[in-house]
């Protein structure tokens, strides 16, 4: 898995992912957005670990929050905010975690947004992966400017009774993939993802 995440076979070095290095790459255009997020998992896949960039992972859009909420916190949110206004933005290792914890604040205010308008066009089978990709659809259609969503399907890992197991997993993938398209294209929004 490292090898695959990592795209590198020669070395065992799990400082960064495939997928993070090409977002670092335009680390400094990025910077203020959201280019990738891992969902539905409970941590950040090794494929997407950036040394320039911080990539969120929500579990689910009630669960992505930033802790800070309303009432007696109003004040330090607005004091937060304040000290991570671009001006405030510089190369250095406080800058970056300034960057984060905007790109953490947006994020969760735009995403309370999208959960509560969304309505999807296909219905979605029960599972984890199938209310995932239901979770991508509606941050694509939210047009976060996210390039990049990372979502994985467990159980292939099998060593027993594999062939029921397999074709069980490989129904689940193909039945959540088709209310995932066809949802996107209900939206509009299929001749924009691959």
């Amino acid at each position: 898995m490292d090898i695959w995440q990592t795209a590198r076979a020669e070395e065992e070095n799990t400082q960064d992912g495939w997928l993070g290095r090409s977002l670092d790459v335009r680390a400094e255009q990025l910077y203020g957005r959201t280019p990738a997020l891992g969902v539905g998992a409970e941590r950040l896949p090794l494929a997407l670990l950036s040394r320039k960039l911080a990539t969120p992972v929500i579990e689910s859009l009630g669960s992505y929050n930033v802790g800070v909420g309303p009432g007696q916190f109003a004040d330090l949110r607005r004091t937060s905010m304040a000290a991570m206004a671009p001006n405030n933005m510089g190369a250095d290792d406080l800058s970056f975690l300034r960057r984060t914890a905007s790109s953490a604040y947006a994020t969760a205010e735009r995403l309370k947004k999208v959960a509560s308008e969304y309505k999807p066009s296909a219905d979605y089978p029960q599972g984890h992966f199938a209310q995932s990709l239901k979770l991508i659809a509606q941050m694509i259609t939210a047009d976060l400017g996210t390039e990049i969503f990372y979502v994985s399907q467990g159980g292939y890992d099998t060593h027993s009774q594999q062939q029921n197991v397999h074709a069980a997993l490989l129904g689940e993938l193909s039945d959540a993939l088709t209310a995932f398209l066809k949802d996107l294209s209900g939206h509009k929004l299929d001749d924009r993802v691959l």
